[in-house]
């Protein structure tokens, strides 16, 4: 369900040189573009993909919690050692006190559409718990930051570079289309790089505004104003705006 708007500046990195084509492109590599290859009992959402293992299914007994990543109003971010394999994992933990009815399905909405997705460059959650006091989402662990600051600390993004990050986008945005998913809030600070010393790996995420919908059967107002489509400022029914958000979201990101 979407409960508000949220107001964002447009970034703009006009005053970026524009790089010649050719110049800088060696050693790059391209954006990858590839093919999509419980409190115990208690879960409203399976994990994305389980591992075969003895362990209860239990937050305590299946991760390490350690440092804070972020944290907002009702949750923080915690970074997670998985101990059945050591990989780190991004941990949210949503407090149930004071979360609205709408918040709380907001979440598990979320949850749900995010463990049924399977694609490169899409962000995945990889588990789900519930208790008590707390709602915990396990999600990939990405540093690498957001596509949009890696752009501003390059030298030179040239026009193969961008050519190939809106092909992933594209892809991404098919796949989720073609379940039927619709993001609703496409923009720069969505788009997250999967480590801090490769620029080759992009993941769309939050989709916290994300809905399952075919037509044009969405009514409700949402997403960043600057990415929306006119439609929804209009209080018109919607479908997969998406391609339009896209489009704005690259105008801006790569207008040297």
């Amino acid at each position: 369900m979407c409960l508000q708007i949220n107001y964002y500046p447009i970034d703009h990195i006009c005053q970026l040189q524009a790089a010649n084509t050719d110049q800088g492109s060696q050693g790059k590599k391209a954006p990858t573009e590839s093919k999509p290859n419980n409190k115990e009992g208690n879960n409203s959402a399976a994990p994305a993909a389980k591992q075969k293992t003895n362990l209860p299914h239990t937050l305590q007994a299946r991760y390490k919690l350690g440092e804070i990543l972020g944290e907002g109003g009702y949750s923080i971010v915690k970074l997670g050692i998985s101990t059945i394999d050591k990989k780190k994992v991004a941990v949210k933990i949503v407090t149930r006190a004071g979360l609205s009815s709408e918040d709380e399905q907001s979440l598990r909405s979320e949850v749900k559409i995010l463990s049924a997705l399977n694609h490169p460059n899409v962000v995945r959650a990889l588990d789900f718990f519930e208790e008590d006091k707390y709602f915990y989402v396990v999600m990939e662990y990405l540093d690498g930051g957001e596509l949009f600051d890696r752009i501003v600390k390059k030298t030179f993004y040239n026009e193969k570079e961008a050519r190939d990050l809106v092909k992933v986008l594209l892809t991404a945005i098919k796949y989720l289309h073609d379940k039927h998913i619709v993001h609703r809030d496409l923009k720069p600070e969505n788009l997250l790089m999967t480590s801090k010393d490769d620029d080759a790996g992009v993941k769309l995420a939050d989709f916290g505004f994300a809905v399952i919908a075919e037509g044009f059967s969405i009514t409700n107002q949402c997403g960043t104003p600057g990415y929306i489509a006119p439609e929804i400022l209009e209080n018109k029914a919607y479908g997969k705006q998406d391609i339009l958000s896209n489009s704005i979201l690259c105008c801006n990101v790569f207008s040297f």
